[in-house]
């Protein structure tokens, strides 16, 4: 009778590093998957991995969310200037040693919310009347309570009369200040105060220096 003991025992004498490396694969796939996929380089030196740390690349030719919302928006305000403009950007970027690309989406996107209301009040200051920057004056004077629709007439009706505005309402007289979110009108009590944007159109007027507008 053979013994099938001892015949057990050498077949696994010939197969047991096999066996138990397929068992060992088997049972922690996940980590030789993680591995396999990290080797950079194999030579007669051995095994290069990259870092783990590093981020997978995405394949340049597959296309992501907001791909032509980007190049659109790429193309916006092109001027010979933008390149040199652009490497001044990254140099103070450097000179600051601000490296981390959250922060420097954080800086760009506060500059560039700044810049839009910056262009917003130039355009306010194109076509405001000086008398309608001494009236924004005088609402910021009472900022709390405001002033009442009285007032407010009495106002526009003197300005309509010493500029000679003919036709000119003083509803139309406010309507700039209205539109141009520089002022609020509650109609329910009837009171017109300064806006948070006027406050800060008057701000900028006086760190800007900005001349006084006739009318």
């Amino acid at each position: 009778m053979p013994n099938w003991l001892d015949i057990t025992l050498q077949i696994l004498g010939v197969v047991k590093w096999p066996v138990i490396a397929l068992i060992g694969i088997w049972w922690f796939k996940k980590e030789f998957s993680d591995l396999m996929g990290r080797i950079r380089k194999v030579n007669k030196g051995g095994v290069k991995f990259r870092d783990k740390t590093r981020q997978p690349m995405i394949a340049p030719d597959r296309p992501t969310p907001g791909d032509e919302q980007y190049e659109q928006m790429m193309q916006y305000g092109y001027s010979n200037l933008l390149p040199d403009a652009e490497r001044l950007i990254d140099k103070d970027f450097a000179e600051r040693e601000i490296v981390r690309d959250e922060q420097k989406i954080d800086i760009l996107r506060r500059h560039l919310a700044v810049t839009q209301i910056y262009l917003q009040f130039q355009q306010i200051h194109a076509f405001i009347f000086g008398s309608q920057v001494a009236l924004l004056r005088d609402l910021n004077s009472v900022v709390l309570e405001g002033r009442n629709q009285e007032y407010i007439d009495a106002w526009a009706n003197a300005v309509i009369a010493r500029e000679q505005l003919e036709g000119w309402t003083a509803q139309q007289y406010m309507a700039y200040l209205l539109t141009s979110n520089l002022v609020l009108f509650d109609e329910d009590a009837q009171i017109w105060k300064l806006s948070l944007l006027g406050q800060d159109y008057l701000l900028w007027i006086l760190r800007e220096n900005k001349l006084e507008r006739a009318g």
